[in-house]
């Protein structure tokens, strides 16, 4: 059988076996990476030349300056602060919900906290004024999936450094296309589903829409900023000066604000490092050089072949972002369909005789469909959601296995959604 053949179905497999067995897939892939190298003739030097290193830095320093950001309480009481300060409305609180988070996650180091401490507070202030909180659950996390996007936080920028390592360096060209395509997506998504759910519907409320933020429990009794919660403030500001002004690298402007964070005592060294999410660089890192090598050995030209035999190139920018949706539910976004659909990207359009700004089209709908995709319990944005929604609602178990199960049709059918949606949108862009 065919070098080519063999490393497309070892790539398949990798995240198969990865899936099943529940490990990490960025040390997997690593591992057959080395061995499939060995048998294709790639020398190790050619090896240690995929490694991207710019994505590297990139997860790095957005890591470590959002764990000290994080672990600070900087950002939660942030939010907490804002939204003791919001009116709440029973019937419109699901769109402000995803309005607030996705504002919210656009912040930068915010992204986790929207997808974490945020719901809890919205599911539960749904709850007292009497607002659908299925639909208050459903458009919180599309909020914070379309915050996701933001040029200050780790997902673009790492999409981005992700591209220029397959030959795509216009990054100008490109961030307003990933984010405003992906921002319109979610938020089309968002009025649909607002609908759908019914989120317009008033429940019967224990206390009055007034009286609501006074009953949630984590926004009673919000103290001050402490003096050192107002160094990583400045630090927080100085992070999107440098790096939106003055542009430099948001991983080198990350570590940058972390050392002076943990050298002023804001927060402790071994904290940031323990803490900071090295699965995920990892499982980036090691799932890209896997796809690199498989490169080399032709196994992607297979695959950009099969996706190929869609003539149409607004049919195929749909078919891109749904495939990158599915393939997200039951992974993570930065370690499989982001890396491998993106190889496939320039080669698919050169052959359908498509343009630069097409190949952008599909590299944007790849990344939108991932995060979207992310929106499954199984996934990591549905899981975190749902335990939000489990822990403030704490429903029976049968109606707890019911709304699993809803959770994974809706992330499906919202990256059939998304795919639909995404063909007719990034028409807009030119």
């Amino acid at each position: 059988m065919d070098l080519s053949v063999i490393s497309l179905i070892v790539l398949i497999a990798v995240i198969l076996v990865a899936y099943k067995a529940k490990i990490n897939i960025g040390i997997l892939a690593l591992a057959v990476a080395i061995i499939l190298a060995r048998i294709g003739g790639i020398s190790d030097k050619d090896m240690y030349s995929s490694i991207n290193l710019n994505v590297f830095w990139t997860l790095v320093g957005i890591n470590f300056f959002g764990q000290c950001m994080t672990k600070s309480e900087t950002l939660s009481l942030l939010a907490k602060k804002i939204m003791a300060k919001v009116p709440v409305k029973a019937n419109i609180w699901p769109i402000f919900s995803f309005i607030f988070t996705m504002l919210f996650a656009m912040l930068g180091p915010t992204t986790l906290l929207s997808l974490t401490l945020v719901p809890l507070i919205t599911i539960e202030i749904a709850g007292f004024i009497g607002a659908n909180q299925e639909c208050t659950m459903i458009l919180t996390m599309l909020g914070g999936i379309a915050g996701r996007m933001t040029p200050l936080g780790g997902n673009l920028a790492g999409q981005l450094a992700l591209a220029e390592g397959y030959g795509f360096t216009e990054k100008a060209e490109m961030t307003p296309i990933f984010f405003w395509n992906h921002v319109l997506v979610c938020t089309i998504l968002a009025i649909i589903y607002y609908f759908v759910f019914k989120g317009y519907v008033r429940t019967d409320a224990s206390t009055s829409d007034k009286d609501a933020i006074k009953k949630v429990e984590v926004l009673q009794n919000i103290p001050p900023f402490s003096d050192k919660q107002k160094i990583c403030l400045a630090c927080f500001v100085g992070y999107i000066l440098f790096y939106a002004i003055f542009q430099w690298h948001i991983g080198f402007v990350g570590i940058i604000m972390s050392v002076i964070m943990i050298l002023t005592g804001c927060v402790s060294q071994k904290d940031v490092i323990d803490r900071s999410k090295w699965s995920t660089v990892i499982m980036v890192c090691g799932s890209g050089i896997l796809a690199s090598v498989v490169q080399s050995l032709g196994g992607i030209t297979i695959l950009a072949n099969i996706i190929g035999l869609i003539p149409n190139i607004t049919v195929l920018t749909g078919v891109y972002s749904t495939i990158s949706g599915i393939l997200s539910m039951f992974t993570h976004a930065m370690s499989v369909p982001i890396p491998i659909l993106f190889s496939t990207v320039e080669e698919t359009i050169t052959n359908l005789g498509g343009t630069r700004l097409d190949m952008f089209r599909c590299l944007a709908a790849i990344g939108s469909g991932a995060y979207i995709g992310m929106t499954c319990p199984m996934s990591l944005a549905g899981a975190n959601v749902f335990s939000c929604w489990t822990s403030v609602v704490n429903p029976d178990e049968k109606t707890q296995q019911k709304e699993f199960s809803k959770m994974i049709l809706f992330a499906a059918v919202s990256s059939i959604l998304a795919g639909v949606i995404s063909s007719m949108t990034l028409k807009l862009f030119s």
